[in-house]
């Protein structure tokens, strides 16, 4: 019996190792099958007096072979290779879009300008003017192309997340199935494994891992999945499901969202590798950067060739308008802003983006953070790097503004609270809102809108350029066609000039604020105007003239008076970041400060600077005739020097006067010589005076400021009355003109002849006084006479002079000053009336001088938000609050070379653009120039464009890499795995072979026994 029973249970366990071999190799291709062996025991012996004998064998269980390590190892490099592998298929494609010269940006940007340079250097050319549009065209087109297949695959990703959820759910789903199936399976089957059940399972978490990152953990028998940062996908016999929707900080970009019976959670950001993980990091990392990217160069271009079209002029000869898209339109503007799904209720806020600098744009999307506790409280994140860029209180106004790196966010409505968040992406649709707006090819602004020129008559070698226009939105071109207004610049000296209204070539007069007696250094270029665009200027009151001059006596100690100015109390204000005034700086200038001590103690203030100046005419020369002393000559002292110094005296005093001087001294002096003894005064020069002459007259200047002194001697007239003898006349040099507001003269005003003003009046002309203050006179009288016409007028405005309260005998703050002696009235050939304020020096024999000292004029000029005041507003120095006037023309012109004192240049608008090609040279220049990314030294257009190829090159060979090199990992845990668990065909017919031959021992052994029994029954 135990032989037969023996073979039997041999037999049938045989037969279970072969029905096991069958289904292994049946099921060698089965996904997830591991192959599985029967477990079999001998079983209990029984003592047969002699010794225990066995009785066969029996089988345990059929198992499974598994390894649970090889298993989570598979797992962890099947969603590896997958994210990384879903990453390098999408970030492929947008690498060849952008590198392929077929559809990229960069060489329809080289073409583009390619054309513009033909189209320069034929600026009149209608053909190559419209070839350069179609090149713009051209553009348009491939910034929009780009855009739309980039954003594609944002919808082709939104698609693929629905996809990837609507799998993610049936798998979680089936492995909470299994699990219950598991758990049903062991009870009922005495705990024998369910092999097939736990196969399918861990297929299915496999191919969960494929779709997204999950982490398994095993607790009785069951699978528990999770994703992200702990979300359950599967929890024992339930599960959980994942959705997607549009996103909450960008409805465009779909979001994944964690679902179960309490929470509803956004995962978007948590979840990682497989697929999901794959594109939902190209998108973030890549997609995003690239449309933003590209965004900047597009609105780069865009914003700069409008710039410089605004610039120019056209062939019609007006300034430019817009080549492309104006990208601060307002409802560009508020595409920009993204409103997050969760922001308190009413959804009232309108928020707007404005690109201010493009240089300084980023590619970065930023996120505005209410942060409480108050509602005014807020924070501007940069995303790319999580970097607070902006943080502070909003004001209560509507609407509030906030700058930070080149944008401007303008809060317009709303009931901005706590808690709310804005997302701003300034650049995200650059390349899809790229647009040509302007079709017309003589509407391109290839030309300046100003141009220079020297006069013919200059004998110096200075040369003007043609200038440069930094901004048209000035009042310098207020007026459509013209320059506002015009100007000519004069040269002093070689190394002074000064800028005039050339409105009336006839009559130049002086600038607001003034610009006079401006340093040039000769050999070099000089720039003639300000380039600060927020800078004002408060000029001071000119020289103080008094009422008479100050007579030296011989028999007295020698004394100089003061030049008349009194004490003042300046005080400096700006705004602070409470936009309140701020006191910056006070300073007490002492009665008789010379304007270079002025201009020292200002500049020295932050945000100040002063130049200092003084000028002084000498004109209307008289000679006593007969002289009272025949031997007393006329000398004339400029600042201690004796100008009129004899040649002999000369002689004896080496180092007074420079070689080549005029020894000689005319008789009668000219202003002629008086200017030039002047200039060659070694002396004078180190005190930096200098004349210039006309014939007529001579003007003295001190370019650094200080006082100049002037003591002029000479004869009485004999016999003559007082004042008959030698004189001058001095004026502080400013030339006030009368300007009528009244009845036109009709231009029959002339010097030579009267006018009769009181036909057809009234006749009423303003100007303003050499003080600062606003006058105006009414002529009524009827003059016969040019010489009446000119003393009746001069007598008018001396009367007005005299009304002004701070030129009043008894004001003190003046120090005795009074108005000077004559008013000076010159009419020129059109009619046009002007004067200067003189005062008489004269001849008091040989034992007296008169003197006189001329103070200087100070230019303050102030950065944008300084303010200037001073005490007493009734001083003659600055004189209260005086009026800031912006020093910003909106262009710049340069001089170079070295001109000679009269040298003249003119500055005006542009008649001839059809043959200019200076504006479009700047747009050329737009191709190398570094117009982006100036906090990171700046990039050109193509620059820009290669750095973003060349990032997404990186990125997509380092996908390539990481791929492979994931693919490796994965096909070595495929293989440890399998060689746990998988079915290897050879070994199976091995292991059949070898239980086919114990299947038919066992029978054998069977057909013995039954042998054996009959044996033993035939023996009965």
């Amino acid at each position: 019996m135990s032989l037969l029973n023996s073979a039997l249970t041999g037999l049938s366990a045989s037969q279970k190792h072969l029905e096991v071999i069958g289904n292994n190799i049946s099921n060698a291709n089965t996904p997830g099958y591991s192959r599985q062996e029967v477990v079999v025991n001998s079983a209990d012996s029984q003592f047969m007096g002699v010794g225990y004998v066995g009785s066969g064998v029996e089988i345990t269980t059929i198992r499974r072979l598994y390894d649970r390590f090889a298993t989570e190892q598979l797992r962890t490099d099947t969603q590896q290779f997958k994210g990384f592998e879903s990453y390098r298929d999408n970030i492929d494609q947008i690498n060849k879009l952008l590198g392929d010269e077929r559809t990229g940006i960069g060489p329809v940007l080289t073409e583009f300008f390619s054309a513009l340079q033909t189209a320069s250097d034929s600026p009149g050319f209608i053909p190559a003017r419209e070839a350069f549009l179609g090149s713009a065209s051209v553009l348009q087109d491939r910034f929009n192309l780009v855009y739309e297949r980039m954003d594609q695959q944002n919808t082709t990703i939104n698609n693929q997340l629905q996809s990837f959820a609507g799998e993610v759910n049936t798998i979680s789903q089936s492995i909470a199935q299994l699990n219950q199936d598991i758990a049903n399976s062991v009870g009922d089957a005495r705990r024998a494994p369910p092999n097939e059940l736990l196969d399918k399972r861990d297929e299915l978490v496999r191919q969960l891992s494929e779709l997204v990152g999950v982490d398994v953990v095993e607790a009785d028998g069951n699978y528990d999945v999770y994703i992200g940062s702990g979300q359950a996908l599967v929890l024992g016999y339930e599960f959980n499901r994942i959705e997607v929707q549009p996103g909450i900080k960008d409805p465009s970009r779909f979001d994944l969202v964690y679902l179960n019976r309490k929470e509803r959670t956004v995962v978007t950001d948590i979840v990682s590798g497989g697929q999901i993980g794959g594109v939902l990091k190209f998108r973030n990392e890549n997609l995003d950067e690239a449309l933003n990217y590209l965004g900047r160069v597009a609105i780069g271009v865009a914003t700069a060739f409008n710039e410089q079209q605004a610039v120019g002029i056209n062939l019609f000869g007006n300034f430019g308008s817009d080549m492309f898209t104006d990208y601060n339109d307002v409802a560009l503007a508020r595409g920009r802003v993204q409103y997050n799904f969760n922001n308190a209720r009413p959804t009232d806020r309108v928020v707007e983006v404005y690109i201010r600098d493009i240089n300084q744009l980023s590619t970065s999307d930023y996120e505005m953070r209410f942060t409480g506790p108050r509602d005014a409280n807020y924070e501007i994140i940069r995303v790319d790097d999580g970097e607070v860029v902006s943080n502070g209180v909003i004001s209560g106004e509507r609407p509030a503004t906030l700058s930070f790196e080149g944008v401007e966010v303008k809060l317009v409505s709303g009931s901005f609270q706590a808690g709310d968040r804005f997302l701003f992406q300034p650049t995200r649709s650059g390349a899809r809102d790229f647009s040509q707006v302007l079709k017309q090819p003589a509407e391109l602004a290839f030309a300046m809108p100003i141009s220079g020129g020297a006069s013919l008559s200059n004998q110096g070698t200075g040369d003007i350029n043609q200038g440069v226009l930094l901004d048209a939105n000035t009042d310098s071109f207020a007026v459509p066609g013209e320059l506002s207004p015009p100007i000519l610049v004069v040269f002093n000296t070689p190394t002074s000039y000064s800028l005039l209204d050339n409105s009336d070539p006839q009559r130049p007069r002086q600038l607001q604020p003034p610009m006079r007696n401006l340093p040039f250094t000769p050999g070099v270029a000089n720039a003639l105007f300000s380039n600060n665009v927020g800078e004002t200027q408060v000029t001071s009151n000119a020289g103080w003239l008094p009422k008479v001059p100050f007579t030296q006596s011989a028999s007295q100690p020698d004394f100089w008076p003061n030049n008349g100015f009194n004490a003042e109390r300046v005080t400096f204000q700006t705004i602070g970041a409470d936009g309140e005034p701020q006191l910056l700086e006070r300073l007490s200038i002492p009665a008789g400060a010379t304007a270079a001590e002025v201009a020292a103690a200002v500049s020295a203030i932050s945000g100040v600077s002063a130049r200092a100046f003084t000028e002084v005419e000498l004109s209307n020369f008289q000679f006593a005739s007969p002289p009272e002393n025949g031997d007393l000559r006329t000398e004339i002292f400029i600042n201690g020097v004796d100008i009129t110094m004899l040649g002999e005296t000369v002689g004896e005093v080496q180092g007074i006067f420079k070689p080549g001087f005029e020894r000689d001294v005319p008789d009668p002096i000219t202003p002629s010589f008086i200017a030039g003894r002047i200039n060659s005064s070694y002396a004078l020069e180190e005190l930096g005076i200098t004349a210039v002459s006309d014939g007529e007259s001579v003007r003295i200047f001190s370019s650094t400021g200080e006082d100049i002194r002037i003591e002029y001697k000479g004869d009485r007239e004999l016999g003559g009355a007082v004042g008959a003898g030698d004189s001058l006349e001095i004026s502080n040099g400013q030339e006030t003109f009368l300007d009528a507001i009244g009845a036109d003269t009709r231009g029959l005003l002339s010097a030579n002849r009267g006018f009769d003003f009181s036909d057809r009046g009234p006749y009423l002309y303003e100007f303003t006084t050499p003080y600062g203050d606003k006058a105006s006179i009414e002529l009524t009288d009827n003059y016969a006479t040019g010489e009446e016409l000119q003393l009746g007028i001069a007598q008018k405005i001396e009367a007005e002079l005299a009304s002004q309260e701070r030129i009043k005998r008894n004001d003190p703050w003046l120090n005795g000053a009074d108005a000077p002696g004559r008013v000076a009235v010159s009419i020129d050939e059109r009619g046009n009336m002007s004067f200067k304020v003189v005062m008489k020096v004269e001849g008091l024999g040989e034992n007296a001088s008169q003197k006189l000292t001329m103070g200087g004029q100070v230019d303050v000029r102030m950065d944008e938000g300084i303010s200037l005041a001073s005490e007493p507003s009734y001083g003659n120095l600055f004189g209260g609050n005086p009026v800031a006037q912006p020093t910003f023309t909106g262009y710049q012109f340069e001089i170079d070379g070295r001109p000679e004192a009269g040298d003249r240049f003119n500055i005006g608008y542009n008649k001839d653009p059809s043959a200019d090609n200076r504006n479009s040279e700047r747009m050329i220049d737009l191709q190398t120039k570094k117009t982006l990314s100036g906090r990171d030294g700046g990039l050109n257009f193509n620059d820009a464009y290669s750095q973003l190829i060349q990032q997404i090159g990186l990125s997509t060979r380092q996908a390539q890499v990481n791929t492979d090199t994931s693919r490796v990992s994965l096909d070595q845990s495929v293989a440890a795995q399998q060689q746990v668990s998988g079915v290897n065909l050879d070994e199976e017919a091995a292991r059949l072979v070898r239980f086919e031959q114990a299947y038919n021992a066992n029978a054998q052994m069977i057909r013995i026994a039954q042998e054996v029994f009959n044996a033993l029954l035939a023996a009965f």
